[in-house]
């Protein structure tokens, strides 16, 4: 990492260039902080970090085709130097703890005050993990009452794997099994699988309501 004197050096990364260039004029307003890159998606974040010296990326969940959680994970096996932090419009309670098993060292809500995400960079920076109050307190209490969070069969998204939201979220966006299956570099068997697993931990009675309660999910966002 850099001495603490030189500016953080920060990668932007989001499908959206009007999110990208307003987190670019809040960083670059900043004493200590730089936006060293920006990118839309995760093969072009894999190239700038391939070429520059980052030290904190700043990635969207909701990448397009691409998934934020994958190239985070990606990121912690080819860059473990880079310290992410998701920034999301999704709930917190879903992917928050997700986001920290995947390597990354904090989470902020896109609904959140600009302040918080450069709190967040600071605190990442002095490596620290960064997450809401609120949050930590939710992860608090899974450990100490994990009977508690034993949720299957109430539609609650959260018992989802990684793997199984992906689908979730591509289902509910409309996509075919055989697009989901290219996407993702799986079978359609597998596919197929994965939303029967789904089905049963949400304890939906059909293929349809699975599609049905996907599409609200997705929309809700």
């Amino acid at each position: 990492m850099t001495g603490t004197g030189a500016k953080v050096r920060i990668l932007v990364v989001d499908d959206h260039a009007i999110v990208r260039e307003g987190l670019a004029m809040l960083i670059g307003h900043e004493r200590d902080m730089t936006v060293c890159g920006q990118a839309d998606g995760e093969a072009s974040a894999l190239q700038l970090l391939a070429e520059r010296a980052v030290e904190i990326a700043v990635v969207d969940i909701s990448l397009g085709d691409d998934s934020g959680l994958a190239l985070i994970k990606r990121i912690r096996r080819s860059h473990p130097e880079v310290r992410v932090i998701a920034f999301s419009m999704h709930p917190e309670s879903i992917y928050a703890e997700r986001v920290v098993r995947a390597g990354g060292y904090g989470y902020v809500m896109k609904s959140e005050p600009p302040e918080v995400l450069i709190d967040a960079i600071r605190q990442v920076r002095a490596g620290k993990v960064y997450l809401s109050d609120e949050m930590t307190g939710f992860l608090l209490n899974k450990v100490v009452n994990p009977k508690e969070f034993q949720t299957e069969g109430v539609k609650n998204v959260g018992v989802l794997s990684d793997r199984e939201l992906e689908v979730f979220q591509l289902v509910g966006k409309g996509v075919p099994t055989k697009e989901i299956a290219k996407r993702l570099d799986i079978s359609v068997k597998t596919v197929d699988a994965l939303r029967q697993k789904m089905r049963v931990k949400l304890g939906l009675e059909s293929a349809s309501e699975l599609v049905k309660f996907a599409i609200e999910y997705v929309h809700a966002m």
